[in-house]
């Protein structure tokens, strides 16, 4: 794929895209000024594998909240247009109906409208914010030739990237099957990570509640023995503990289904 990604036709398509409704903006224009010039030295980056991001500029936006954006140089974004003109159809496949953020022919009014349908056919509804339920905390990582300065390493995907945005629609994929298939839960909506369950049993809501944080919490875990971080020992009381709080609801299959992973 790396051939269709660096070819003319992709990275000019790319082009035109990172540019559309932007060509006012003084870096478009500046880079549409020699553009024949520009995409031939960014293939010729890319195909020596000799191309490096630039510098972002960061500024703050406050609506809808308070955000830090890092906006990368329009040449990164041509890249990135670029990527994701070969993967995203890929991916697309594998991605459920109802989710909404950052898809071509979805969005967030589209979204509405299925939140609205939902709530006309489903009594009760619960919502999981990706701004406390599922961010994890940070554990600094450190690489071979790390100094003093490694902590000050910026983390994550900066906000404004168009890769930002499609890789919290991959890594949640999973997540998204996990609620169609394992919890069985017929409703349910999610745009970036803000999400909605509904359901017309109120009992059954309260029941995947915990079985949803812990399918994530299992992962990590397990990455962290895997890794040699923590003991087989603190894996188990985990997992003892998580079984002692959900055992009295109907959750052998589910339970089943999140257990049955390999530790090696």
């Amino acid at each position: 794929m790396y051939n269709a990604l660096t070819s003319w036709n992709n990275l000019l398509l790319a082009y035109k895209k990172a540019s559309a409704g932007k060509r006012g903006q003084a870096n478009v224009a500046i880079f549409e000024y020699r553009l024949e010039d520009n995409l031939f030295r960014l293939q010729e980056e890319l195909q020596q594998k000799a191309y490096r991001p630039g510098p972002y500029v960061n500024f703050h936006i406050h609506e809808p909240k308070h955000r830090l954006i890092s906006a990368a140089p329009f040449r990164d974004r041509v890249v990135h247009h670029a990527l994701c003109n070969i993967i995203e159809p890929i991916f697309e496949r594998s991605f459920i109906f109802d989710s909404y953020a950052n898809r071509v022919g979805k969005g967030t009014h589209r979204a509405l409208d299925r939140c609205q349908e939902f709530a006309r056919r489903f009594k009760y509804v619960i919502l999981f914010s990706g701004e406390g339920v599922l961010r994890e905390a940070y554990d600094m990582v450190y690489f071979p030739g790390d100094d003093l300065f490694a902590a000050l390493r910026p983390r994550g995907l900066p906000i404004g990237n168009l890769t930002s945005q499609f890789w919290a629609n991959v890594y949640l994929n999973a997540f998204d099957h996990f609620v169609k298939r394992e919890l069985g839960c017929l409703a349910y909506l999610r745009y970036v990570d803000d999400l909605l369950f509904f359901a017309n049993d109120k009992n059954l809501l309260w029941q995947w509640k915990p079985l949803i944080y812990f399918q994530r919490k299992l992962r990590a875990l397990i990455a962290a023995y895997q890794a040699g971080q923590i003991a087989l020992a603190a894996v188990n009381a985990s997992v003892r503990g998580w079984i002692n709080h959900v055992r009295y609801a109907n959750t052998i299959g589910l339970r089943k289904a999140l257990l049955m992973r390999k530790i090696k």
